[in-house]
């Protein structure tokens, strides 16, 4: 969309469909609060408390681009079983090297170790880094969730509990340093009475106040956690609602202790969020978790807490289920809540402005900096699109738009625009041009980084690019040329266009030999595979300006994802566990077929595989499947851009073991290509697939066809699949071929083994599937099932 700009007035040219405004005027002064330095945080999990290791150097390079600002080391693993000194301090100066602060959590209690020894060891770690090391580490935690700890007793048996650990803990440690801030108990809820108790009630549990005797208090802040855990509710609306009920609860009980106790200035209590996210890992991994991480942001900068720390980095592999709480999916690409954390982190600083939207489906908030302006504007509607008119003061607007947003942030500047549906934009106001970044659901599907553009407050209009789609390299093949169109100055070639190409890894793709001249509205840029991996391609076209308007030039970026992957030609078998990405499936060894198979499916679990079809035309894919489940599952079969080219639904076929031979007609074009088998339903494991070419002799059907080659394996193995494919699963539309699979079985299963998706466990898959459980010890019950 091309967009005007000038000073008060609309400018309009024919040949624009959409038109931009700015007002620019004079600036004047807004009141409102300091947001904090520390704010956007996050979790280290895990870091192994004997050797240190911890997230690889991948995922601390994205932690510190995303300009996250503190990163505590805590949560249960750390509460239960304390790493050495030394370790402690590794991680304080690799945090600090990645650009964040450091808060350390201490041990609260347990059974098998006496106060005493808990207390001196907590002061012995705070005179270590702080006074022998110099490191000065400002931020602690006192244990982690210690409801839970206690196995959920009453909460009005609480606050005694908390308070006699808290209190001589805090107190040893502030002798050691009474510089330190000091926050807890880091609950896995905020419990209103429970704290209350905790931080204004006068009483013996009261550990708001003065440390008898001392200058200094027991602690600074009150910190708590919280993982909305309704089903099958809209991130972004229900449960950005939860977190923020308690962010207005915690602020107001602050207020009343910091009364109660008179503490004032530095001295005045805080408040902070330990962990948040959303349920778990089906939930982490959507957009809408990104605009509730935001909209949690937004409170916390309105409500001055001091850090939001989300639960964590990256764990679990990034899989998209279970105890996967990471910012990081499994195939590298920053998550919506790494996005919506990270424009906050970069820009949203100095004082908090205070949004009022016209419209309850979109939320609205910024932040002023000097004299600069950051906008963040969410739409949360899943169909609406809004032509708006933000205003960067409370005064009334004008016109007819549909939304109408005004920031609280001193200015009379306004920007008329429009915003399509589960959208957010993020606006950087400048002296000369607006930096405007677009992070939609298309986005995140993709996998692809926020769209951003320079608009210029002088009247140039933004240069025009039109979007590109992914792109498969084959990994030993050469380089690909993509071809690029729509290219526009956006003024009817009055300037000189620069492009420009980059690739965020280099290591798998190379991007050159970008090639465009004059005022052409198509180009070519060459990518190269360099690995097997996957790499954002960004786009720029950079226009010269208008020197005549003193107009600085502008810009506009797309990204697009590039995959290297190793392609299969076809005709050919293909074992399942030759998948190229997958997500949420178990790998185990198949007792009477070839190879494993890919078991234990649930709804929205798929794998990818990459073939190369020499010609366009009809074929038949032929899948191995077994099933021993109750219910009827169905899995489909889908391309590239999600369109399904056929759904078998699968009948129980009298074993886990007891495979059948499906044939599924479809029709395939000539390349290189993904074919996706995408689960509808639970209970159905494939041993492999073969893609044919339909010499008309084949016949979908529910019968086995051909003979089928059993063998079975001396040894059993299981394994988590945890990389993710990088393509959107969206599917636009669906082909008229289905199979269905009858339930007379075709051969029966020589002895016991591996089964899936709901079938006995195999020894050695059940001991894998006990380590996976146990690498997520530190989740604890209230992140999977606690309100």
């Amino acid at each position: 969309m091309i967009k005007l700009i000038t000073t008060g007035s609309w400018l309009s040219k024919a040949a624009h469909t959409t038109i931009g405004l700015f007002i620019v005027g004079c600036l004047s002064s807004a009141v409102a609060q300091e947001i904090s330095p520390l704010l956007v945080g996050n979790n280290l999990w895990y870091a192994n408390q004997t050797t240190g290791v911890g997230p690889s150097n991948k995922v601390w390079q994205q932690t510190k681009e995303m300009g996250t600002q503190v990163i505590r080391i805590g949560g249960n693993a750390y509460n239960d079983n304390m790493p050495s000194n030394a370790i402690v301090e590794q991680w304080v100066n690799l945090i600090r090297t990645n650009g964040a602060e450091p808060i350390i959590q201490v041990s609260q209690y347990d059974n098998a170790t006496p106060l005493n020894d808990r207390v001196a060891a907590a002061k012995n770690l705070v005179e270590y880094l702080n006074v022998t090391k110099k490191l000065n580490v400002k931020y602690w935690n006192i244990g982690n969730e210690p409801w839970l700890e206690a196995e959920r007793p009453a909460t009005s048996t609480m606050p005694a509990l908390v308070a006699a650990y808290i209190k001589p803990i805090a107190a040893a440690m502030k002798e050691a340093d009474p510089s330190i801030k000091i926050f807890g108990p880091d609950e896995a809820e905020f419990f209103d009475d429970y704290y209350t108790e905790l931080f204004n009630s006068g009483s013996a549990n009261d550990i708001g106040g003065l440390v008898p005797g001392k200058n200094y208090y027991y602690v600074d802040g009150i910190s708590w956690h919280r993982y909305p855990q309704e089903d099958n509710v809209d991130p972004a609306v229900a449960g950005a609602a939860d977190i923020v009920s308690r962010v207005v609860k915690a602020k107001a009980l602050v207020d009343a202790a910091n009364a109660r106790h008179n503490r004032t200035g530095a001295n005045a209590l805080q408040w902070s969020i330990g962990e948040y996210n959303g349920k778990g890992g089906s939930v982490v991994h959507t957009f809408e978790n990104g605009q509730m991480f935001a909209q949690v942001l937004g409170a916390a900068m309105k409500y001055q807490a001091t850090y939001v720390a989300t639960w964590s980095m990256f764990e679990n592999g990034g899989s998209r289920s279970g105890t996967d709480f990471s910012m990081i999916d499994g195939n590298g690409t920053p998550r919506s809540s790494y996005r919506h954390m990270e424009f906050i982190a970069k820009h949203m600083k100095g004082n908090y402005a205070e949004g009022i939207s016209s419209n309850a489906n979109v939320v609205a908030f910024g932040a002023v900096n000097g004299s600069q302006r950051a906008v963040m504007i969410m739409n949360r509607s899943t169909s609406a699109a809004y032509n708006y008119t933000l205003r960067l003061n409370n005064d009334a607007i004008g016109g007819a738009s549909d939304l109408k947003i005004n920031i609280d942030a001193g200015s009379v500047q306004e920007y008329s625009d429009t915003i399509a549906p589960n959208t957010s934009i993020f606006l950087v106001f400048g002296e000369q041009n607006v930096t405007l970044s677009t992070y939609s659901k298309t986005h995140f599907l993709a996998d692809l980084a926020p769209t951003e553009e320079l608009v210029s407050l002088c009247g140039n209009n933004r240069p025009t690019i039109d979007t590109v789609a992914p792109v498969f390299l084959e990994a030993n093949g050469g380089a690909k040329v993509v071809n690029l169109t729509g290219i526009s100055d956006g003024n009817e070639c009055t300037q000189t266009l620069t492009l420009t190409a980059t690739s965020t890894n280099p290591a798998a793709v190379l991007a050159d030999n970008i090639i465009h001249s004059g005022c052409a509205a198509t180009a070519s840029v060459s990518l190269s595979p360099v690995a097997v991996g996957n790499s954002t391609i960004n786009i720029t076209v950079q226009d010269s300006g208008i020197p005549a308007n003193n107009c600085a030039g502008v810009s506009k970026t797309i990204s697009f994802n590039a995959l290297v992957a190793n392609s299969v030609n076809v005709p050919a078998k293909i074992q399942v566990e030759d998948y190229n990405e997958a997500s949420g499936l178990v790998l185990g060894n198949s007792d009477t077929d070839e190879g494993g198979h890919l078991g234990y499916a649930d709804n929205n679990d798929f794998a990818d595989y990459y073939i190369n079809v020499p010609s366009a035309g009809n074929y038949a894919i032929q899948f191995r499947i077994a099933s021993a489940a109750a219910t009827v599952p169905t899995f489909e079969l889908r391309n590239d851009a999600g369109t399904v080219l056929g759904k078998i639904t699968v009948a129980n076929t009298g074993g886990w073991q007891t495979y059948q031979t499906i044939t599924l007609l479809t029709n395939l074009p000539q390349g290189q290509q993904k074919l996706r088998i995408y689960y509808t339903g639970s209970g159905t494991n494939i041993d492999w697939f073969e893609v044919k070419q339909d010499d008309g002799s084949f016949v979908q059907c529910t019968c086995v066809s051909g003979s089928v080659q059993a063998s079975s394996s001396s040894t059993a193995s299981s394994i988590a699949v945890s990389s993710i494919a990088a393509s959107s699963i969206a599917a636009s539309s669906v082909a008229s071929s289905s199979a269905v699979i009858s339930s007379v079985a075709a051969s029966s299963a020589a002895g016991g083994g591996s089964s899936g998706g709901g079938g006995s466990l195999s020894l050695l898959n059940m001991l894998a599937l006990m380590a996976m459980l146990m690498l997520g010890r530190h989740l604890r019950a209230t992140k999977q099932h606690y309100d």
